[in-house]
Formats: C-alpha cells, sequence, structure tokens
C-alpha cells in the first residue's frame, strides 16, 4: 500500500531545487519542526484509517477517499499539492552519492541500521511472546529513526543546520523512548543491557552532532 512519504526529503528537495540560498539558512530549527508535525497528522491519519481498507479491492482509493473526510488531513495535504512538492512524492529507493559517508550523520545511519538488524533478529528468535508488543514497538521505533537517519545524509553538504538539528531532536526522541520500551523486557537481562548501552553511545553521538550543528548556526 502506497502511503504519503516522508515530508523532510520531501520539503528539503524543494527547498534546495527553488529557493535561494539565503532564504533557506533563515529557516531555524523550530520552522523544520512544525513542518515535520504537519507531516505526523497525515502519517498518524492513515495509521487510523488503514484497518478499514486493508485488503479490499482498490484500497489506495478507498484509503484515500477516507482520508478526505478529514479536516486536518485534508488542509495539510492541499497544502503540499499547492507548493508544488507532489512530484517528489515518486520514489521506490534510497540513492546516496558516492561520496555520502563523508556526511553529517552518515555514522549515525550506520549505526542505526546495526541496531535495528540486531534487534530484528532478537525479536524474531529470542523474544519470548509476552514481549510481542514492546517488541515490535520498539521495531517500528528503529524504522522511524532510520528514516530520519536518511534525511540527516540526504541532506548532504547543503548548509542548512536548521534543519540537521530538527533531525537530530528527532533522532533522539526515538532513542529515549526505545530505552524506555526496552526497560519492561525483564528476560535476557544481559542482551538488554547490552542493546541500551549500545543506545546510549549513539546517543552521545547524535548529541555531539547536534551541539556542532548549534555552533554552525550559531556563526551563520
Amino acid at each position: 500500500m502506497e502511503i504519503v512519504s516522508d515530508l523532510a526529503e520531501i520539503v528539503l528537495n524543494i527547498w534546495i531545487d527553488k529557493m535561494d540560498f539565503e532564504d533557506s539558512k533563515r529557516c531555524d530549527e523550530f520552522f523544520w519542526e512544525c513542518e515535520f508535525r504537519k507531516d505526523d497528522v497525515r502519517i498518524h491519519s492513515c495509521m487510523r484509517e488503514i484497518p478499514a481498507v486493508i485488503d479490499l479491492p482498490e484500497e489506495d482509493e478507498l484509503l484515500q477517499k477516507r482520508l478526505q473526510k478529514q479536516p486536518e488531513y485534508a488542509k495539510n495535504l492541499n497544502s503540499l499539492e499547492d507548493s508544488g512538492l507532489e512530484e517528489f512524492l515518486d520514489f521506490e529507493d534510497i540513492l546516496f552519492p558516492d561520496n555520502w559517508r563523508e556526511r553529517d550523520g552518515a555514522s549515525l545511519y550506520g549505526e542505526i541500521e546495526q541496531l535495528m538488524k540486531n534487534w530484528a533478529a532478537f525479536y524474531a528468535s529470542q523474544l519470548d511472546e509476552k514481549y510481542n508488543s514492546p517488541g515490535m514497538q520498539i521495531l517500528c521505533l528503529y524504522g522511524k529513526i532510520m528514516g530520519f537517519s536518511i534525511d540527516l545524509v540526504d541532506a548532504g553538504e547543503e548548509k542548512m543546520p536548521g534543519l540537521k538539528i530538527a533531525l537530530c531532536k528527532r533522532l533522539l526522541a526515538g532513542i529515549n523512548n526505545i530505552a524506555a520500551i526496552s526497560s519492561a523486557i525483564d528476560d535476557h537481562y544481559d542482551y538488554i543491557l547490552q542493546h541500551r548501552t549500545a543506545l546510549n553511545e549513539l546517543r552521545h553521538k547524535v548529541l555531539n552532532l547536534r551541539f556542532k550543528l548549534n555552533n554552525e548556526a550559531d556563526t551563520n
């Protein structure tokens, strides 16, 4: 099922292509957080409606009709269409340039990917069924912060510290949520402790990048 793509990547592309650099510098972390929250509204609307249409004929069209009846979703979607961003909604593959490992957040992307793989293997092979709910919540949260890390790398060499700071703040919130949910899993204590230690190291790296970006924003 096709769901509206991540707004952070869409907005980033259109701003880089259609606005001059001086205008983009004036978009601080609070501007980007506001855009992320608009995307949250659309995603939450989709999640509420999917159970009612899943596996039905023409489920995408049915989902769209149900969503259009929700004023907040329709308002945000109309705003997106009016801005001309809808041309960026169709992409399937994540394509990084050859030098992506040199960009801000590249190491974070790699570490999140590995932690997510480790948790998926643990969830599938070792976690007791009574922990299915927190196990799946953590897996979903990893998918969410993976998306933010991809956006962070995709921001590339553009001098847009406001966007990158906002992404770092969302990464930190996701990491904290994963750590909090994992604390409810009593079994496999040694593995959980090891995983939380790795999460804590990741948190410090995200904080260091955020402070670096804050300094860049202050000097521009």
